[in-house]
């Protein structure tokens, strides 16, 4: 779906049609579609770490600090790339964080993706 348009034009709706849902049930599940956008960021988000190496692998550790900085700069563009649905996700986390969330939602949001960087 997000192949196909951009995140910011992505309605409740066209998810809820998208997974089989009427709006109204999506409703029962999502205060907002905002949070349903949060939902879908933190799962890209942990498919990404799951599935990428962690940055200690990505460098020699004996190799100077610039040159390290440059490996794994490579690495996270290169893991970025391969994951364009999250970067989207991430462009708009902002507007998602701002609109039409409780402050229950917006909390755990913050919560997963702080727990994601560690």
């Amino acid at each position: 779906m997000f192949d196909e348009m951009p995140v910011a034009a992505v309605s409740l709706n066209a998810l809820s049609c998208r997974v089989g849902l009427s709006e109204s049930v999506m409703s029962l599940y999502f205060e907002s579609r905002e949070a349903a956008l949060g939902l879908i960021t933190e799962a890209a988000a942990r498919h990404r770490a799951e599935t990428a190496e962690t940055c200690a692998e990505w460098a020699n550790p004996s190799a100077p600090a610039p040159v390290r900085a440059r490996h794994i700069a490579a690495r996270q563009a290169a893991t970025f790339a391969a994951h364009p649905m999250l970067c989207e996700l991430l462009n708009v986390q902002h507007a998602i964080l701002e609109h039409d969330i409780s402050v229950d939602v917006a909390i755990s949001y913050r919560r997963s993706s702080r727990d994601g960087i560690r």
